[in-house]
């Protein structure tokens, strides 16, 4: 028995994998840029406070964090480019905030790769289940969008409209929310705008002769404001639906 716990012994020793001291890098591809750099920035700070923080007190197992930061611009192109980059330079874990598209995009290329995506603020029904590399924190838009449909149905709203923005958050929303009440009874009238837009009367005018009972806004953080202000101009008073990260939206203040 000493015999070969002598053997055992050193034989784990002589193959044990020395302990790494290297950095553990991890991606973050947050939108720098563009309208949703209103996320991208404080999610930045974040960052480097946290890993500040964690260095600080000796890394994880005495290894420290090395963050490479990628701007997405909320591009799916410019997502997939920016991943690679940060996985060229030894990223194995990523994190992407904001823009449920970036994570949709960069999904497909994480298995081969044997990357984990942790997606931030991403929160359109198309990201469940679409990876086992792919995990989140927000909850989907199906959960908030089951909580409208619920009220507009208790509330006995026949005739509803919607308009959003045509980006895979907004109209996650607005398929979702459909979705919920179908075989309800209700009417919908949906129409849409792309981000670029700087004139929605049209869309809103096509709404409001329909005379909902209540109008279903979904918007990315910067357009919301827009529909707003035409509907004020189009003098369209009516009950609305907003969705939370409209809420978020400086210019509404």
């Amino acid at each position: 028995i000493a015999a070969v716990l002598v053997i055992w012994f050193g034989y784990n020793i002589s193959n044990r994998t020395p302990v790494s001291t290297e950095p553990i890098k991890i991606g973050a591809i947050l939108p720098l840029s563009g309208n949703l750099a209103v996320y991208g920035e404080p999610a930045l700070k974040a960052i480097n406070l946290v890993v500040e923080d964690i260095n600080g007190l000796g890394g994880i197992n005495g290894r420290q964090l090395d963050v490479i930061f990628e701007d997405h611009k909320c591009d799916s192109k410019t997502a997939i480019s920016a991943f690679e980059k940060a996985y060229l330079r030894g990223a194995r874990l990523f994190i992407s905030v904001a823009c449920s598209n970036t994570v949709l995009s960069i999904a497909p290329n994480l298995k081969d790769k044997k990357a984990v995506l942790i997606g931030h603020l991403t929160t359109t029904p198309k990201i469940t289940g679409i990876s086992p590399w792919v995990f989140r924190n927000w909850a989907s838009d199906a959960k908030e969008t089951e909580i409208f449909a619920n009220e507009i149905i208790k509330n006995n709203y026949k005739e509803i409209g919607i308009i959003y923005e045509q980006t895979d958050y907004a109209k996650g929303l607005k398929d979702s929310l459909i979705g919920y009440l179908d075989g309800s009874g209700v009417n919908i009238v949906d129409e849409s705008y792309t981000s670029d837009d700087t004139d929605v009367r049209t869309q809103l005018a096509k709404i409001k002769t329909t005379k909902p009972d209540i109008v279903f806004i979904s918007a990315q953080l910067n357009t919301g404001d827009l529909v707003l202000k035409q509907m004020e101009q189009l003098r369209f008073n009516v009950k609305l639906i907003i969705s939370d990260s409209l809420l978020k939206a400086p210019q509404l203040i």
